[in-house]
């Protein structure tokens, strides 16, 4: 009965950090993605010294905000 309590005081709660923490996932997608295109770009427009650690960085965010 306690655990029923605490699972219905704390749902709330547990609702509103998991509604906050989709929507970082989803800007952090959303400005990997962003900045993968952008290194795209760059190398594309002969700028491979500029490229490569917005790649990088793009890369990472991306795939640290899926997993």
């Amino acid at each position: 009965m306690i655990g029923l309590t605490w699972f219905v005081m704390t749902l709330p709660f547990r609702l509103v950090f998991g509604v906050i923490g989709t929507i970082g996932r989803m800007l952090g997608i959303l400005l990997g993605v962003a900045l993968l295109a952008a290194g795209g770009a760059m190398w594309a427009a002969q700028l491979p010294h500029f490229a490569m650690p917005v790649l990088a960085v793009g890369g990472l965010l991306t795939l640290k905000s899926l997993f």
